[in-house]
């Protein structure tokens, strides 16, 4: 299970390091890596049987440490 968060973190990471200049596509590509990354965290924390509310919130406050930095980053 791992194996699909490794793999859409490469996939994220490459598309990322290929649209170099291009600070709108690397932005899309953070959210989309984002949202992948909540969705795999519910699914796999749903899959153990062990979704809480509190895993829940983390996964939501790592996703948006992660937008804020890509807003910091790429427009301000």
């Amino acid at each position: 299970f791992y194996s699909l968060l490794a793999l859409g973190l490469v996939i994220g990471a490459s598309r990322f390091f290929s649209s170099n200049a291009r600070p709108t596509e690397q932005f899309v590509t953070i959210v989309a890596v984002v949202v992948y990354y909540v969705l795999w965290g519910l699914a796999y924390q749903f899959i153990k049987k062990d979704l809480r509310r509190s895993l829940f919130l983390e996964y939501l406050t790592i996703a948006a440490v992660g937008i804020v930095v890509g807003v910091l980053v790429f427009y301000v």
